[in-house]
């Protein structure tokens, strides 16, 4: 867009002086010359841009990766993270995913495919990776990222943690207000209880986009959960804290006796300064997670 109003403005400026009197035609050729030069420095700077913005966005996803590998978030080869950014060649956005048969301890940020999001009804590998992606990963992130990335989200995080994957497993649970981390999820879960086997469609994806709508955690009925942040480091921070706050839930019901419930104003309060500190406390949180792996496995940005 910035490239055709600096075109546009340039060709019109430059009629107006080919309308002039006694405007020489080498003077012409040579604003001619100056308006590509111009141009082409401009497009290559967009695409520089570009390419570090991927390169960025690949380091990041695959520090999740390793990060959430780590801590025991895995399973297998499967579960999936997916992170928007601008294509290598800055001509479309992309949707990094890891290709499917590899650990989330391999994962490396060259290693990840980029699945074009520029046509949400026909998703196809635009920068490649180790392979590709499972098809109930494309499913579920596609729509997810046409439906939340207008709204600045960038960032999906499935998985099938234990703590908080259990409470999807029992009738009637959700995750209840009864502990500090546990309060920062107030109004920000949805539950979705229409599992349906192993997802196979786009339209599976946009049916989750649209439940997501003023969240950003879903908890998957028999399935699993899912958070999405603005950044990685919003939706690992989501992911990490609501498995906390699930295992402590858990631990806390297993004595068979009723839960205490934190106070509502007490919640708000808590709720508030969660608001106001979030992305400061994730960034800074997310950083120390990098560092923690940086000293064991720097090649995770290779």
């Amino acid at each position: 867009m910035a490239l055709a109003r600096f075109v546009g403005k340039f060709s019109s400026q430059t009629s107006q002086l080919l309308r002039c009197p006694g405007f020489h035609a080498h003077k012409a050729a040579s604003l001619l010359t100056s308006r590509n030069l111009a141009s082409q420095t401009l497009e290559t700077d967009i695409a520089d841009h570009a390419a570090k913005a991927n390169y960025e966005a690949r380091c990041d996803l695959a520090a999740c990766y390793r990060i959430l590998y780590n801590l025991g978030f895995d399973e297998g080869v499967c579960n999936h993270l997916s992170l928007s950014c601008p294509a290598k060649d800055g001509s479309r956005k992309v949707m990094l995913m890891i290709p499917y048969g590899l650990l989330w301890s391999e994962v490396t940020a060259s290693s990840l495919a980029g699945i074009s999001l520029k046509d949400p009804g026909s998703p196809e590998i635009y920068e490649e990776g180790y392979g590709q992606p499972d098809i109930s990963s494309v499913s579920i992130h596609t729509g997810i990222h046409h439906a939340k990335g207008k709204d600045g989200f960038s960032c999906i995080l499935h998985s099938h943690v234990p703590y908080a994957t259990s409470l999807t497993c029992i009738e009637g649970q959700k995750l209840e207000m009864v502990h500090q981390n546990s309060a920062r999820f107030l109004g920000e879960v949805c539950y979705d209880n229409d599992y349906d086997g192993v997802a196979t469609s786009l339209e599976e994806g946009a049916r989750l986009g649209k439940a997501l709508e003023g969240k950003t955690v879903m908890m998957m009925g028999h399935h699993g959960v899912l958070v999405i942040g603005r950044t990685p480091s919003e939706a690992f921070d989501q992911l990490y804290y609501l498995e906390r706050a699930a295992k402590v839930q858990v631990l806390a019901m297993s004595p068979g006796r009723k839960l205490a419930i934190i106070p509502d104003n007490i919640l708000e309060v808590n709720k508030k300064f969660h608001r106001e500190t979030f992305r400061h406390y994730a960034d800074a949180h997310f950083v120390a997670m990098k560092r923690s792996i940086e000293a064991e496995k720097p090649h995770y940005r290779s």
